[in-house]
Order: C-alpha cells, then structure tokens, then sequence
C-alpha cells in the first residue's frame, strides 16, 4: 500500500535540527515534514521545543516504512528511534499512523511544496 503525504524536505544539518520546533498550530490532514538524513543509520529525535503532537515515520532508502512512534508527545526530550537503520523520517499529525491504517512494509510517497 502507498500512502500519500506532502510538505516540506528537510536535508541540512540546520534544517533537520530545526525540524517542527516550534510550530504551534497543527499541520493539515495530509501534511508532514520528510527528514533525509542522507544516510542509513540508527536515528534518534526528540520533541524539544516541539508544541504539537506527532507521529514519527522511520523509512529505508525506497521510502518503505520500517518502523514508527506514535502519539510522541509536545515538549518531550524522551528520545524517539527504532531499533532499525533507517534514512528518511515521516513526522506527521498525532494519530495520522491510526487514522490512515500506515503500516510496516507500507510506503510513502511524499511530495515536496
């Protein structure tokens, strides 16, 4: 199954830092931010400075889903990571895993605005 997304790509090292920190209003139904973090690794994020809610994406190099943490919290500095390497993360809306049936071996096709 594909899911269908779109929003900002964020590949700099500044960019991905900045991620959705910040951002206080809840992004719409089918937006989120594609992270490339140009490589396959063990990666971990948090929700530092992070006001809204979101589910958290972990994807191979072919946009295949690999893993996810849902409903991670506003403000947290829990880290968030899978036991997997992956090299792109999804952050949606809170509750988006559940509401769109995203599942592991899913993917995503994500279009850039």
């Amino acid at each position: 199954m594909i899911h269908k997304f779109y929003g900002k790509l964020s590949n700099s090292e500044k960019a991905i830092r900045q991620g959705l920190m910040y951002i206080k209003k809840p992004l719409k139904k089918r937006e989120g931010m594609l992270f490339d973090m140009s490589k396959c690794d063990f990666h971990k994020f948090w929700m530092k400075n992070t006001y809204i809610p979101l589910d958290v994406i972990f994807l191979n190099s072919n946009l295949k889903i690999i893993g996810y943490v849902t409903n991670n919290q506003p403000l947290s500095l829990q880290s968030i990571s899978i036991n997997k390497k992956s090299r792109y993360i999804l952050e949606l809306n809170a509750n988006r895993v559940n509401k769109f049936n995203i599942r592991i071996n899913h993917y995503i096709e994500f279009y850039i605005t």
